[in-house]
């Protein structure tokens, strides 16, 4: 049976999150929309959960804020705002903090 390295990297990141003390954020943004972001507790990645998925994104460099990436879709976030985008296009913009987990 063949699986994919992105099936390897959402399962190895599951165990991590279930092992590792881990941090839930929700974010509401423009035209109603909101996702929730679940940090690992050493930053290394998040799981972006959006309401058509959930992807496993690691840390990236950022000048400022914290940034999470696999190169399709990315996730920003800077204290209460954050946005997501896919594909090179902002998909939640104007993001803002309700929880905090």
């Amino acid at each position: 049976m063949k699986i994919g390295w992105h099936a390897i990297v959402i399962l190895l990141a599951a165990v991590t999150l279930s092992c590792a003390q881990t941090k839930s954020v929700t974010y509401h943004c423009d035209e109603g929309k909101s996702f929730v972001v679940v940090f690992d507790g050493k930053g290394d990645f998040a799981i972006l959960k959006l309401s058509a998925r959930e992807v496993s994104l690691p840390n990236v460099p950022s000048a400022s804020g914290a940034k999470y990436s696999d190169g399709l879709t990315t996730f920003w976030g800077k204290g209460a705002e954050a946005f997501v985008e896919i594909d090179g296009r902002i998909v939640y913009r104007n993001c803002m903090t309700v929880t905090n987990r």
